[in-house]
């Protein structure tokens, strides 16, 4: 099975193909191609998020605390006292990615070689 590097070159290695033959087709502008490649690559690491241990799930929560620390800093910041930002923020990214991972976790099953629908129609 597939794991986290060669899920993640294989999608990055496919969105810049993407990307560059949608630009070369006057698709869309090279912009749009910089998000294409983005996009593919954060979709070539979904197949192994619902593993336990897994570093897609790390990367997705890790990159989900920031704008939640972020939202959170704005939306708190005129009712609170720095120091207790500082703390509600240090709440809030342990929340998000370490507790929503957690619970994450433990609501999804690993499907294993039966995440691809083509492996499943082989079998």
């Amino acid at each position: 099975m597939a794991n986290f590097r060669t899920h993640i070159t294989v999608a990055a290695a496919g969105g810049m193909l993407v990307a560059y033959a949608g630009w070369k087709a006057q698709w869309w502008p090279p912009s749009q191609a910089v998000m294409m490649i983005a996009l593919v690559t954060f979709g070539g690491i979904l197949p192994d998020i619902d593993a336990d241990r897994s570093h897609s799930i790390r990367l997705i929560f890790n990159l989900l605390s920031v704008p939640a620390l972020v939202l959170g800093a704005l939306v708190l910041q005129p009712w609170l006292t720095p120091g207790a930002l500082l703390i509600a923020c240090g709440g809030i990214y342990f929340c998000v990615r370490y507790l929503a991972s957690l619970l994450f976790s433990r609501l999804t099953v690993h499907r294993g070689i039966w995440h691809s629908p083509s492996s499943r129609w082989a079998m």
